[in-house]
């Protein structure tokens, strides 16, 4: 996270708003833009982002399609322990870590192949580094005067991860 934040002191202009509907197009735009910014190259709009919303959409769906069975059968036990199912959520996730870098790189297979850079990573490190980065970037949403910036730190720490534990993988 303090590699990211670095990142936005360097181009402050990378925390600029949400503000469209179509939030996982707009994040894979700014996510291509950072990633260009972080390897150094000249930064251009990516020519194609239509992919994003879908894997974007499919993703969270995924993790809510896990979650929610695990939520009534935890519920089941008492209803405090339903609570536990988030972690459900975020093992989900984790596979799909890399996803929207790999789309940005356009690899083929982009969930397979972030299910497989997530194995390579290691699954438990994933998942315990997911959790507290999705923390961070849900509490950024109590900010009402700038309610995404924590949530661009940390999509710029998963990049910054992506660089760092993929460069000599791909």
């Amino acid at each position: 996270m303090q590699e990211a934040r670095k990142h936005f002191d360097r181009y402050p202009e990378a925390a600029e708003g949400i503000s469209s509907a179509s939030f996982f197009e707009q994040g894979g735009r700014w996510m291509s833009i950072r990633l260009q910014e972080l390897r150094g190259q000249q930064t251009q709009q990516p020519d194609e982002v239509s992919s994003f919303s879908f894997y974007g959409w499919l993703k969270y769906g995924l993790c809510c399609a896990g979650t929610l069975p695990a939520a009534a059968a935890l519920y089941l036990i008492h209803p405090v322990v339903s609570i536990l199912s988030v972690v459900v959520f975020y093992c989900i996730e984790a596979g799909f870590l890399f996803l929207f870098p790999l789309l940005i790189d356009k690899r083929p297979a982009p969930l397979a192949g972030s299910i497989a850079m997530t194995h390579r990573v290691g699954f438990l490190n994933a998942v315990t580094n997911v959790i507290p980065i999705a923390l961070f970037m849900l509490s950024g949403l109590l900010n009402v005067r700038s309610p995404f910036f924590r949530w661009q730190l940390g999509c710029m720490a998963v990049l910054i991860w992506y660089i760092h534990e993929t460069r000599t993988r791909l």
